[in-house]
């Protein structure tokens, strides 16, 4: 499963899983260590530590649930290419380009754009601010 994903889009840099049985092995530890990728796990039976999964899987089923009749993949392709916020969707940051979908796009709105530069100052400045809101040290009386 994870060679074929770095075969389609390249080796990560760190590797974030629980410490469940395919996680935990030597034989996985081996294989992130001869491409030098460094694991950092958390508790498998603690949901809170994987928040942003958590999340993610929420909203998949939400999505899931109110459309029975479409397949699931297409489901999943149109959320992937939905942008969120004020920034591009997340099949456009990770592979540069926007996905086309069963939605009519204009061609040239298809063409590769390579912003990530932009893009990563918007997801910093985003953590920094979420940052900011939850630090319980913050005076909140500052603002």
């Amino acid at each position: 499963m994870f060679l074929q994903s770095f075969q389609r889009h390249g080796l990560c840099l760190t590797c974030v899983a629980d410490n469940g049985r395919p996680f935990n092995g030597k034989e996985f530890t081996d294989f992130l260590n001869d491409l030098s990728i460094s694991h950092t796990t958390f508790s498998p039976y603690f949901p809170q530590s994987n928040g942003m999964v958590e999340r993610h899987i929420q909203t998949i089923k939400g999505l899931l649930n109110k459309s029975p009749m479409v397949r699931p993949k297409l489901v999943i392709l149109q959320y992937n290419s939905t942008p969120k916020t004020n920034l591009p969707s997340p099949a456009a940051m990770l592979m540069g380009r926007k996905l086309r979908t069963s939605i009519p796009v204009a061609r040239s709105l298809l063409q590769p754009s390579f912003e990530t530069d932009k893009t990563i100052d918007i997801l910093k400045e985003n953590q920094r601010r979420q940052e900011d809101y939850c630090n319980p040290r913050r005076n909140n009386f500052s603002r």
